[in-house]
Order: structure tokens, then sequence, then C-alpha cells
């Protein structure tokens, strides 16, 4: 499991989404139930967005029934969930950027 995958996604980056989901990809990966749960009480909206609901319900259930093997693989699904949003992002980002050179940088990237 990459602790990368977890901890380096958000839709508004900040230092404080980033330590949080980091903190809960260590605390699952070691073991420590107490800790994740911890953790991913205090995930914020922005930390989880583009994640889906199942998977962090499935996490959080996980974690308040102490089951450690399923919340490490719905922390799998999340991590694969974000890898593949960070793909489609950087994708529509470089396609963007290949529009905007091809049109002389007379695009309206806002939206």
């Amino acid at each position: 499991m990459s602790i990368a995958a977890v901890s380096s996604y958000s839709s508004q980056p900040s230092a404080q989404t980033g330590s949080s989901l980091h903190a809960l990809a260590i605390a699952v990966q070691s073991g420590n139930i107490a800790a994740a749960q911890q953790a991913f009480n205090s995930l914020s909206p922005h930390a989880t967005q583009g994640i889906g609901s199942a998977p962090l319900q499935q996490l959080g259930q996980a974690l308040q029934s102490g089951d450690l093997r399923q919340a490490q693989s719905a922390l799998s699904l999340i991590q694969a969930t974000q890898a593949r949003a960070a793909e489609i992002g950087a994708s529509s980002a470089a396609t963007s950027r290949a529009i905007e050179s091809a049109l002389g940088g007379n695009v309206d990237t806002s939206a």
C-alpha cells in the first residue's frame, strides 16, 4: 500500500488535509486502530472529496468495529480511487495546456 497516494490528493490542498490523510494511512498501515479512528474523524470534507461515500463508509465501519484487515482493504480502494483521480487531473491539465498553446493562449480555463 502506498501512503503517497492517500496523502497527495486533495481537491483543495492544505497542510492540514495532507497531514490528516497521511496520519490515517500511517495508522491503518501500522495497525493502530485508535489513531486511525482519530485521524478518520478529523478528516475534512475537502480531504474526502472525490473519493466517494462507499469506500469512506466502509473504512469508517471497519475502524469502528476494529477490523484492521477490512480497514486496510478500504484504504487500498481509496488509494486506487485517488490515484485514478490524480491521473485524470494530470491528463486534463496537459490537454488544457496543449489546447491553450495551439490556440495562442486564448482559452478560458476557469470553468
